[in-house]
């Protein structure tokens, strides 16, 4: 087995989103509001989730072009089952102290594969050994902001069954596929969150989740920007990939707070963004206007290796504006990419989905600021 620390390993490719039509149209301007300290179990009382107007993260019923599609586990009715295998205990919690100082602030990422709402599910099947597995892989991490892509929805964090301190924000844009935020409350609170159209995404779109966030020890506020943009190699799904990230940069390139201060130089860019500064294809890169932003240092570059299974490449990130920058600077450059799959208990586990492990074919990768 590896030894704890600052990890790095390989890659794999996942992903699902539909590109679309009109890629001229111009980013939504999209006003930062100001939500409060706010739970997300509470937001519609307490105005937590102030979205774009046709992304109100406040209702269910919020008002879409797209068809109501089915939900993932009714699309596969016939989907086999498993067994809701029970342990005698939870899984042991083993931290490494080099993973989390109390005197830093460590922001992440982590695609945790398709986290259904549900045991079983005919993409990444899980069982309840499964579900607590994922969960104790968190909470070891224990960094004060994870950013997760692929989530199906509040359901699927219930299961995870996390501990209170942890507060979340799910975004609803991207059918199962959602993009989601937890933050620990005893080191930060969420201020505002919203998630922005980008006029080249269709349903179910993954648009990106921002959310304001604070740092309660020095006040410091930083923007989580999630990002999980389209997947696959072929022409056009580099094509559309390529005009998502274009549209992230033109956003960010004009939003600022309702003090009007910049949101790119307090900006955090996370997620899987299907793509390196070379490109995953012989179509070329295609994350460029992001990962060679002259005004985000790409953080996640201070690590070795890949963040997912299968492949020598990194294609999920932390980009980093000023101001966290200088933190991260601050705090010695470190990167950390945490290789579950070689880590026991996460690597070698029994009485998961057909007698095998399953946490996700991504790593969770986090960087430190000072």
């Amino acid at each position: 087995m590896a030894s704890f620390g600052i990890l790095c390993g390989l890659l794999a490719l996942t992903a699902c989103a539909s590109p679309s039509a009109d890629p001229a149209a111009p980013v939504e301007d999209v006003a930062l509001a100001d939500a409060g300290d706010t739970s997300v179990d509470d937001a519609d009382d307490a105005g937590a989730l102030d979205a774009a107007p046709d992304v109100a993260l406040d209702s269910a019923d919020a008002d879409s072009d797209a068809p109501d599609a089915p939900r993932v586990e009714d699309a596969t009715p016939d989907a086999p089952r498993v067994e809701d295998a029970t342990p005698d205990a939870d899984p042991p919690l083993v931290i490494d102290p080099t993973w989390h100082d109390p005197d830093v602030f460590q922001v992440g990422t982590f695609n945790i594969d398709w986290l259904m709402d549900e045991y079983g599910g005919d993409f990444t099947p899980r069982n309840r050994t499964d579900f607590r597995h994922v969960a104790s892989l968190v909470r070891a991490i224990d960094v004060e902001v994870l950013a997760l892509q692929e989530i199906d929805g509040e359901g699927a964090l219930d299961r995870l069954n996390l501990p209170p301190v942890w507060d979340r924000v799910v975004g609803r844009s991207g059918w199962s596929q959602n993009p989601a935020v937890l933050v620990r409350t005893d080191r930060a609170r969420i201020l505002s969150s919203r998630e922005v159209r980008l006029p080249s995404n269709e349903f179910p779109s993954k648009d990106p989740l921002v959310v304001e966030v604070e740092r309660l020890s020095d006040g410091a506020v930083y923007w989580i920007v999630v990002l999980h943009l389209h997947p696959f190699t072929d022409l056009e799904a580099v094509e559309a990939r390529r005009t998502q990230a274009e549209e992230v940069a033109e956003w960010l390139a004009t939003a600022t707070d309702d003090a009007g201060v910049p949101v790119l130089d307090r900006a955090i860019v996370v997620g899987d963004l299907n793509d390196t500064h070379d490109g995953i294809s012989r179509h070329g890169p295609a994350a460029g206007a992001l990962l060679d932003h002259p005004a985000l240092t790409v953080a996640s570059d201070a690590c070795d290796g890949g963040t997912t299974l299968g492949y020598e490449s990194r294609i999920d990130h932390v980009l980093l504006g000023a101001a966290p920058a200088a933190a991260w600077t601050s705090a010695g450059e470190t990167c950390a990419i945490v290789r579950h799959d070689d880590l026991s208990p996460w690597s070698d586990y029994e009485g998961g989905w057909r007698a095998r492990s399953n946490i996700s074919s991504h790593r969770p990768i986090f960087v430190t600021l000072d």
